[in-house]
């Protein structure tokens, strides 16, 4: 691995994690997983999205608690996530 320690990647640019865009590529059996988790503990929800989502942040996960709960709250209005 030594041959590897000096080698620059270029062209690469990492955009900041966006919790709200990985949920919404999420397929359907996760985020369902994820909404069940929402209606117990918010500990159990926070465990989930970071076992989905290793980087994610405790904001990250409060910010994608917040968005789910108003999209149950307004699903009537709303097709799909």
């Amino acid at each position: 691995m030594g041959a590897f320690s000096n080698t620059v990647v270029s062209g690469f640019e990492q955009k900041p994690f966006d919790i709200i865009e990985a949920f919404s590529d999420l397929d359907s059996t996760r985020k369902m997983a994820l909404f069940d988790r929402l209606n117990g503990s918010s500990q159990t929800f926070y465990n989930t999205a970071t076992l989905f989502w290793p980087t994610a942040s405790n904001s990250d996960c409060k910010r994608l608690e917040k968005f789910m709960a108003r999209y149950v709250a307004t699903r009537g209005t709303r097709e799909e996530v």
